[in-house]
Formats: structure tokens, sequence, C-alpha cells
């Protein structure tokens, strides 16, 4: 979409006092319709089902993070592991140079399931489809692409009035002086948290 910016000719200038702003959050709400998961171990005749409820709000990837993490640690997860049922323990950690969020197991059960295709999943916001992703033989769970940290590519900062004082009419330039164009600039948001 093109977007018109505020313009000025080489020979002019405008000074602007920032007074206020408001910044969105840029991180997609977590809400009651995108908050869960289910991570399956085995059982001597089956699998144990742990669901994990993520806590509503607009956290940063970090926080997400974080969250997941006390969830996984208020979690008792056990499995079956041929003769025995033992526990063990998931850190939450994000991998910033390739953007994943990373699931790592104490132990390294036959099997581990995560189930993203369960009602109101958040397999979007934790970087999965909504699928059942099954492992084998592994302790490490990987993102399967980059969480959806950021809604946005950058920040646009406008004026909703700009006032006019002290300024020269240029008429011979391409570019009229107070051109009506909210927009002043834009901020692009690159950082790999939000």
């Amino acid at each position: 979409e093109l977007t018109d910016f505020f313009k000025c000719d080489f020979n002019e200038g405008v000074f602007i006092t920032p007074v206020s702003a408001v910044v969105c959050a840029d991180y997609d709400e977590i809400t009651s319709t995108n908050n869960t998961f289910n991570i399956k171990l085995p059982s001597s005749t089956g699998y144990y089902t742990y669901p994990i409820t993520l806590t509503t709000g607009s956290p940063n990837v970090l926080g997400l993070v974080a969250d997941l993490q006390a969830q996984c640690t208020a979690t008792t997860f056990n499995y079956y592991n041929g003769s025995t049922v033992v526990s063990l323990t998931i850190t939450v950690s994000f991998e910033s140079l390739y953007n994943y969020i990373r699931f790592t197991l104490s132990a390294t059960p036959s099997t581990v399931i995560f189930d993203f295709s369960v009602a109101n999943n958040c397999g979007q916001v934790v970087g999965f489809k909504p699928l059942v992703y099954t492992y084998t033989s592994t302790n490490v769970v990987n993102g399967d692409f980059a969480p959806d940290v950021s809604r946005l590519s950058e920040i646009y900062i406008y004026s909703d009035t700009i006032t006019v004082n002290n300024y020269t009419q240029y008429s011979n330039d391409s570019f009229s002086n107070m051109d009506n164009t909210q927009i002043l600039f834009s901020i692009p948001v690159n950082a790999s948290t939000g």
C-alpha cells in the first residue's frame, strides 16, 4: 500500500515538537480462543495428556516464553519408560538466532506429542501449525516457524493536527509546505522479540 509522507523541498525545513504519543501493543492478544495445547507422553496403556493453558494478555515473545516456562514448571510431567513411570521437566527458551521457541525435555521418552489441533489452540502464537506433532526418541522440540511475535513491520508517526506556525510558502517548488499529509515518518520494527 502506497503511503504518502509529509514532504519538504530541499531548501525548506519543518520543526516539530512531539506533545504526546500512543503506540499500540505489537503482540497478538492471547485470549481464551488461542491459548491452549496438549503435551502427550507415553503411559503403559497409551498416553498421559497434559493440557497447557497460556495466560491471557499481550506479552512480547520473551513474556510468552516466561509464561510457557511457568506453565511447564507448574506441571508434573510423567512418562512410562518401558518398565516404570518416571518424571521429567521441560525447559522453554527462545532461539533468537533462528527466531523459534524451543522445548527441551530433561529425558528422552520413546514418543512425545505436541498437539496443536485442539480447539482454541495457540499454535500460531507459539510458532506451530494447527497440527499434531509426533517426535520419536528426542528431547528437543523446536517451533515449526517463527512465532507470531509482532503484527507490525513499522510504526508510523503521524499528527492528527499540525499547527502551522511561521512558515514561508514557496510557489516554485513541487511540494506544498503544509500538504495535509498526516504521516511524518516511520520507524521499522526489526527486533526479533517484537
